[in-house]
This record gives structure tokens, C-alpha cells and sequence, in this order.
């Protein structure tokens, strides 16, 4: 027990720095020349002292935050495959093609690299179980919820994946540190 809490400490503490910087680079998008280093930094003191004066401050800035993310994706995606100049079924399956390999293998193993690149997304879905002895009848709401959570993860990524390699070519995207900045503009 003591191994697993200490190697979910860690994991969150490489978590959290991983997403201050994640943040601080997407803030550069709209404000270049920041440092994204003293950023991500910022970031991780600014969410310390709130939580410091307590959980219900953070809770509020998250669902602000959340909230805020989640009105720009939606509008990206819904005017992503509305624009004319948006999603195309032929940009995101040249050739009719779902694969760019000609062999399994090799089609396999890239499938593989998205698979590991992606599954920081879907980790902490578990934390829905910490609020078990919080919520009436945890037995059907928890997986309920922990399901639902899932399915709209996937969908929101998959909607936004889909709009941003179907509006801009992946041999435009390979390399590029902006892929949504690309699609958009």
C-alpha cells in the first residue's frame, strides 16, 4: 500500500508539472514571449496557495476553467465541421485510406505510438471512486459515472482530432507543435 500511494504521489507530481507546462505553452500562443518555464512555475504557486486557503476555491477556478475549455473546444468543433473551409472527409482519409502504411506491422506499431501518446488522457478517471462514501447509492452512480466521464472524453477527443486532421493534412501536422493553431488558422 504505502508503494502504490507513493508511486501515485509521484505520478501526480509529474502529472501536475507536466500540465503547468502544458498550460504555460498554450498561453504563449495567445502571449508569445512569455517564459513558459517561470509560467509553468506561476502556475503550480498560483494553485498552491488556493489550495492552501482551501478546496472550495480550487474547485471553483477548475470548473471556471473547465467550463471556459470546454465552450472553445465545443465551438471548434462545431465550426470546424460546419466551415467551408473545415473538415473534409478526403483531407482526413487521403485516399480513402484510414491507414498511411502498407503493411499491418507497420500500421500496428504507429497505431501502438498514438495509443501511448494518448493514454495521459484518460488518466484519473479512477478519482471518480474517492468520492464513493460521499455519494448516495455509489454502487450505480460510480460506474455510471466513471463510464459516462469516459464516453465523452473519447468523444470530445475524438471530435477534435478528427476536425483538426481533417481540416489540415497530417504531413502538415507532423512536427507541428500547434496543431489546433494550425487547424484554426
Amino acid at each position: 500500500a504505502f508503494l502504490v500511494g507513493s508511486m501515485d504521489s509521484i505520478s501526480s507530481t509529474f502529472y501536475c508539472a507536466l500540465s503547468a507546462v502544458g498550460f504555460a505553452y498554450s498561453l504563449s500562443v495567445f502571449f508569445p514571449g512569455i517564459p513558459i518555464v517561470l509560467t509553468a512555475i506561476g502556475v503550480i504557486v498560483l494553485f498552491t496557495l488556493l489550495n492552501i486557503r482551501g478546496v472550495a476555491g480550487v474547485g471553483k477556478v477548475q470548473i471556471l476553467l473547465g467550463g471556459i475549455l470546454l465552450s472553445i473546444l465545443g465551438i471548434y468543433i462545431i465550426y470546424g465541421f460546419i466551415s467551408p473551409n473545415g473538415f473534409s472527409l478526403t483531407r482526413l482519409l487521403p485516399d480513402g485510406n484510414f491507414f498511411i502504411f502498407d503493411t499491418p506491422g507497420k500500421n500496428f506499431a504507429s497505431l501502438m505510438k498514438t495509443i501511448a501518446l494518448i493514454y495521459a488522457g484518460y488518466v484519473g478517471f479512477e478519482v471518480i471512486a474517492d468520492d464513493a462514501e460521499e455519494v448516495k447509492n455509489p454502487n450505480k452512480i460510480i460506474p455510471i459515472s466513471i463510464l459516462v466521464s469516459l464516453t465523452l472524453v473519447t468523444l470530445l477527443y475524438s471530435s477534435t482530432m478528427a476536425v483538426t486532421m481533417g481540416t489540415v493534412s497530417w504531413q502538415e501536422l507532423t512536427g507541428s507543435e500547434t496543431a489546433l493553431t494550425d487547424a484554426i488558422s
